[in-house]
């Protein structure tokens, strides 16, 4: 399968929780990642994550489509994403983003959104 990655971003830093349950604690563990918005030859658009150090597992890849929330603090310049587990589900996943550079987290902003767009063409 073929890839085009249209936003790229070497220095970002990411931090993920998976199967969160209502009112869990969850600590921020940050580390150094690298950012990729890609489409595939399907024309499927996709973020991916990996963290430095860890070649074999993202830390984050999902399809940008409906369903997840996403919260964005242009003071701290941090993005938010929850993801729920399922319908009716109470499982979340929290994956948050904190870039280095305001050029960077609204270049993000800005293809993030127009992936969403794309995957939602009655819009």
């Amino acid at each position: 399968m073929g890839w085009r990655t249209y936003f790229r971003c070497d220095r970002v830093e990411v931090t993920t929780a998976r199967d969160i349950r209502d009112n869990a604690v969850v600590v921020d563990l940050w580390k150094p990642a690298r950012l990729f918005l890609s489409e595939s030859l399907e024309q499927t658009r996709w973020l991916l994550v990996t963290v430095e150090g860890d070649r074999f597992s993202p830390a984050i890849w999902h399809a940008i489509k409906d369903g997840w929330s996403i919260i964005c603090d242009e003071e701290t310049l941090t993005v938010i994403m929850h993801g729920l587990g399922g319908v009716g589900c109470e499982v979340l996943t929290r994956d948050k983003l904190r870039f280095t550079t305001p050029k960077d987290f609204w270049g993000f902003i800005a293809h993030y959104s127009l992936g969403r767009v794309h995957a939602n063409p009655t819009l």
